[in-house]
């Protein structure tokens, strides 16, 4: 037996030790008869079972048997208490807020800590979500060219904005998801809301109508080489020589793609006025680094968009005139895509890119937007290209590669 192997090993005057497991422990004798060892002296009692409130009793074994004994009985017709559904999402809600603000504290103390504390993803999976995002964000352009076919500038983006962000929060509380209920919270996705929506896109629906497809790229490309410029001092992101060496490959690619396209149409005031316009982005864009605001994201990027239609409605109701707005299909189908497909979509892969890589990283993926609205064209609409735009195309993917290595 494997007590008495152990009795063996220690010698006959061992006892037996309650920190022993129970199959070490030594065997209860029959009913009626006297234990024995094996030299014919009477074998010392067995331990005491350790009682329910003697914690330092091992646990007897299940099952009959010696040294059984008996679990308490529980009424199995009620059930174990469990936290409500309030009290556990006020416990995710407040690890989130504290994930979150060591997150902005260390922005603000210049060091980033946004990767560290992210869900670890795969490469392939950022890729693969980063080129739906530049997709999604280069046949936006071509939406916006249609749309405004049918409405005025801020009238289309008013009408956007206030009917996504509508459908968004409906959708999240749907799901289940609460609105913010701190102060915070609210001036966060206000400000957000006026710098990646209302502003940047607002300006630059204006300035698109002023200037050629080809220049509007080329500006809209800017907006990594600004971020990458402010990025270690606003965001604690270092810009290694091989960062900088694919911004700026990637950067030179699209020039030397979208140069030959750019027209006498382009006016400075609306080149200008769209750098101004990604300017408002790329401070949206260190804004939410900062602040990482500690919200569901359903809710934030809904909330941004309606804040951004309510304060574009009010310069659309003053000084564009509803009458003008055509109900034909290809607005409707244009202005469909921009709601499901920009500002849900695409805005919350944005935002996911944000949330598990730095600013820069993700931001080097705005460089494949001009790429592959070029691509698309040709694939939509037959436009032709040459071997001149496939060797800036190589130079955009080749910046972008050492940007994601670096």
């Amino acid at each position: 037996m494997g007590a008495r192997r152990v009795r063996g090993a220690l010698g006959d005057r061992a006892q037996p030790r309650r920190h022993l497991p129970p199959e070490l422990r030594q065997e209860r004798a029959p009913a009626g008869a006297a234990a024995r060892r094996d030299d014919g002296r009477p074998a010392p009692a067995a331990p005491r079972a350790p009682r329910e409130h003697d914690h330092r009793g091992s646990r007897a074994p299940d099952g009959d048997g010696p040294g059984r004994r008996d679990a308490p009985l529980r009424d199995r017709s009620v059930p174990e208490a469990l936290p409500a559904r309030g009290a556990r999402r006020d416990r995710a809600d407040a690890d989130a807020r504290a994930r979150h603000r060591r997150v902005r504290d260390a922005a603000r103390a210049g060091v980033s800590l946004a990767p560290a504390l992210s869900a670890p993803v795969s490469a392939a999976r950022y890729t693969g979500l980063a080129i739906g995002f530049s997709i999604l964000w280069a046949l936006a352009f071509i939406a916006i060219k249609i749309a405004l076919l049918g409405a005025p500038p801020l009238t289309l983006q008013a009408s956007r904005f206030l009917v996504a962000g509508a459908g968004l929060l409906a959708i999240a509380l749907a799901l289940g998801r609460r609105l913010p209920a701190r102060a915070d919270d609210w001036r966060a996705i206000v400000l957000l809301g006026l710098l990646n929506h209302a502003l940047y896109l607002g300006v630059t629906t204006f300035a698109i109508q002023r200037m050629s497809a080809g220049m509007s790229a080329v500006l809209a490309s800017t907006n990594p080489v600004m971020l990458a410029l402010v990025a270690p001092w606003a965001l604690g992101e270092r810009m290694g020589a091989m960062k900088t060496g694919g911004l700026a490959l990637s950067y030179a690619g699209v020039v030397w793609v979208m140069w030959s396209r750019v027209g006498p149409e382009n006016q400075p005031g609306a080149m200008a006025l769209f750098l101004v316009a990604v300017g408002f982005l790329v401070t949206g864009t260190i804004v939410f680094k900062r602040l990482a605001p500690a919200l569901d994201r359903l809710v934030l990027t809904g909330g941004q968009l309606l804040v951004a239609g309510i304060v574009l409605a009010v310069p659309a109701a003053l000084f564009e005139r509803w009458s003008d707005v055509e109900l034909s299909a290809p607005f409707l189908l244009a202005q469909g895509y921009l709601i499901v497909g920009v500002s849900w979509i695409a805005i919350l892969i944005w935002f996911w890119l944000l949330d598990h890589g730095d600013a820069s990283r993700a931001s080097a993926w705005f460089f494949l937007n001009p790429i592959l609205g070029l691509l698309l064209a040709a694939l939509l609409l037959g436009e032709s290209l040459d071997a001149h735009d496939l060797v800036g195309a190589a130079g955009v993917a080749a910046g972008i590669y050492l940007v994601q290595r670096a």
